[in-house]
This record gives C-alpha cells, structure tokens and sequence, in this order.
C-alpha cells in the first residue's frame, strides 16, 4: 500500500512539473506590449479571459471576452483561427498549458505573462 501512495505521488508531482514547464515554455507577452499588439494588428486579436466571471465583471482588459478555462474546450471551435489569441489569467501560469494546445490546434496564441495582475500594475506605473 505504500507504494501505491508513493507512485500516486509521484505521478502528481511530475504532472505539476509538466504543467509548470508548458507554463514557461509557452509563448508570452508582457502587460506594456497589448496597447502595440492593438495597433499593429488592427483588430486582427482577441483577448480571451478565462478568469471567473466574478473576476472578469470587477475588472478586465477593454474588449476582452470571458470564457472560464473550465469550459474554454467546449469553445474552442468559436475562436478565431484569423486573430493573434491574447490568453489571461489572474497570474499567467493557468494559461500556459493552454496556450501550447490551442497552438497545436493551429491557433495563433500567446499568453499574458504574469496575467491580469501584471496588466493592473502595468496601469498603474
């Protein structure tokens, strides 16, 4: 039995790792680069924000649109595979793993790192 609980925690150790590595290995953007991205792409992204609506209606970025990363999978086929796809969370490490999907999917996606937070203190500075 006590192996049992140590390859159970083994497993859940690497697939935390797993995780926190597509987390860096993603494709970032920095909070300052969303106002250049907006201009240079002339309405060519999307910000997705995948927060709880609770989080998204207290504050989000202008234009973004909320889908929760619970159910984000139940919406891939509505994203545009025409726009750079902007990806935020509250702190940047819960979209990584998904912006690495959607990119295997064919999407043109990043993520926002170091999330929302960032983007707020950006605004502030």
């Amino acid at each position: 039995m006590d192996n049992l609980i140590t390859v159970v925690l083994l497993l859940l150790i690497a697939y935390q790792f797993r995780s926190l590595y597509l987390s860096y290995k993603a494709p970032n953007i920095l909070p300052e680069e969303i106002s250049a991205i907006k201009k240079d792409t002339r309405g060519k992204m999307q910000v997705i924000d995948v927060r709880s609506s609770r989080k998204y209606q207290k504050s989000h970025i202008k234009g973004a649109k909320n889908i929760h990363l619970a159910t984000i999978s139940n919406h891939v086929e509505k994203l545009p595979k025409d726009k750079k796809i902007i990806l935020v969370s509250t702190n940047g490490t819960q979209t990584g793993r998904l912006t690495m999907n959607l990119i295997k999917q064919g999407f043109d996606a990043v993520n926002l790192k170091g999330g929302h937070r960032a983007y707020l203190k950006h605004l502030k500075n």
